[in-house]
């Protein structure tokens, strides 16, 4: 939830006075130079952010999945995605709007962007505070708990609505060093703090209490780091075009809210909350790799807007940002399909041993599903939201179809293979769209290295490291020589193609495309 806001290492030009917008960069005079350095650091100030934030995941994880048992982590997902559902009504896309204009925004404008979110997210508050009852009534195997907590959560919508501008301006102008460190302080204040209240006994609570102190912080932190003074000017004709684009993206959020609600609405109706914690443990450790998606894509969006108007190069771009997704999503599924009950227990603890088959199943899945998000990215920036949408909605019908076909028969395992498979359906229809739209992208020969050394990790962990890796000392051996083995496979296979991606925008040219055929 949090969104925080940093400064590139590279210096910025000064802001354009309010009342005379910046005219757009042509793609063409864009310093390549420049731009792959802020990107780079970008990158690296994220991903070190990352490791960081994982340690602190990690321990903060271990440590509440040894004080909470899983229905305690089922409450909190039912209330997490109901304040989700009404915070869409909230929010109307103007902060990707905002990112994706390339002149630099009218302070007229971050005003009136202002104020509609700060007053919808108010009525949306009040929405939530008034129907908050209506839930038990909704979801009757889940505790009455769930609607106090649903209240209390809904102060972290306010908070967030407070901050977009800032955080905004911070990603437009590739500020990560800044968010970087914001993200760090508030994980840490989060799992600090849900700790703490934990070990007071306080249950699905302390997940609760912590999400809105990290809010908090997220708040004064985001100002802290990109100083603005909130202007209270309402101009609609000023923000109309933002609000057109910004709807088509969040139909993409709202049709992903829709399909998200499988779980926490139909699961928890149908299995209880604590079939709903496992399988929300399950689906969550799976996919731990799209932490590192969700940075490329957060980098790469406002780097795919400056690029829009070169295909190609945005497509060797975006491939390069797949194959580095690539090799560290491959990595994690090999180690959970082949170390998968050593890895649960010796981390998580015994008692999340029955959701070891549903680990498998989501880790599957995520070998294709780390697609979306980056693609989804690309085709906002060049102003295609609605292709993505489209995708969307009939991979979430697909969902709910086959959701409620195996449930019935197979239980909790039914419920999680049927919601993989819109997972894999949905990611190859937008890796066939993407191909069709951006050329130069070219994904099987971006991944085919990554999915060997993954392969061969995972039949190494079956057959010999897995049975093996018995007490902490040789599951850690264990988890080492896969990791080697597997950076091994990879630098035999593919090292030229690796170090390429590493500097995301190409220092050449990419090869041109066939020159389309003239109009009759």
């Amino acid at each position: 939830m949090s969104e925080p806001t940093p400064d590139g290492p590279a210096p910025e030009a000064p802001a354009p006075a309010p009342s005379e917008p910046a005219s757009a960069e042509p793609v063409e005079t864009v310093d390549r130079d420049k731009l792959r350095q802020k990107v780079r650091w970008g990158v690296i100030a994220l991903v070190t952010r990352t490791v960081v934030i994982q340690f602190v995941i990690f321990g903060g994880l271990i440590a509440l999945s040894r004080m909470l048992d899983a229905r305690a982590f089922g409450l909190f997902a039912v209330v997490q995605f109901a304040l989700t559902f009404f915070s869409f009504f909230g929010d109307a896309g103007l902060g990707g709007a905002l990112i994706r204009k390339k002149e630099e925004p009218t302070e007229r404008e971050l005003g009136s962007v202002f104020v509609f979110h700060v007053g919808v997210s108010l009525a949306v508050f009040a929405v939530v505070e008034l129907s908050a009852d209506g839930l038990h009534y909704v979801l009757k195997n889940i505790s009455g708990e769930v609607v106090w907590l649903l209240r209390v959560l809904a102060i972290d919508l306010v908070l967030t609505s407070l901050r977009v501008v800032p955080s905004v301006l911070m990603e437009r102008r590739l500020e990560f060093g800044r968010l970087a460190v914001l993200d760090t302080v508030l994980t840490i204040s989060y799992y600090g703090c849900a700790i703490a209240l934990a070990a007071l006994g306080m249950g699905a609570q302390a997940l609760v209490f912590a999400a809105v102190c990290q809010g908090a912080l997220g708040l004064i932190g985001a100002y802290v780091m990109r100083p603005w003074r909130p202007r209270l000017h309402f101009d609609w004709p000023l923000i109309k075009p933002m609000v057109k684009f910004g709807l088509a993206q969040q139909l993409r959020n709202v049709v992903a809210l829709g399909n998200g609600a499988v779980i926490p609405v139909y699961g928890a109706a149908m299995l209880g909350d604590e079939a709903v914690g496992l399988i929300t443990w399950a689906q969550g450790t799976a996919y731990f790799p799209l932490k590192l998606v969700e940075i490329m894509s957060r980098v790469t969006f406002p780097l795919y807007s400056r690029l829009q108007s070169d295909r190609a190069l945005l497509g060797e771009t975006l491939g390069r940002s797949v194959q580095i997704c690539a090799t560290v999503a491959f990595v994690w599924v090999a180690l959970c399909l082949g170390l998968g009950p050593a890895l649960t227990e010796q981390i998580y603890g015994a008692q999340w041993l029955p959701g070891v088959p549903m680990l498998y199943v989501f880790a599957g899945a995520i070998t294709i599903g780390f697609m979306a998000p980056l693609i989804a990215s690309a085709l906002d920036a060049i102003g295609q939201p609605g292709v993505v949408a489209r995708l969307a909605i009939g991979w979430t019908g697909l969902n709910w179809v086959v959701v409620l076909v195996t449930t019935p028969l197979w239980g909790v395992l039914g419920f999680t293979g049927g919601y993989a498979v819109h997972v894999v359906v949905g990611n190859a229809l937008i890796i066939w769209v993407v191909a069709r739209l951006i050329p130069g992208v070219r994904v099987g020969r971006r991944v085919w290295a990554a999915g060997a050394g993954a392969l061969a990790v995972g039949i190494v962990g079956v057959t010999v490291l897995g049975p093996w890796a018995v007490g902490p000392v040789r599951f850690a051996l264990a988890l080492g020589g896969s990791i080697v083995l597997y950076a091994g496979v990879l630098f035999a296979l593919d090292f030229r193609g690796l170090r390429d991606a590493l500097s995301i925008v190409p220092r050449d040219e990419p090869a041109p495309a066939a020159a389309p055929a003239p109009d009759a």
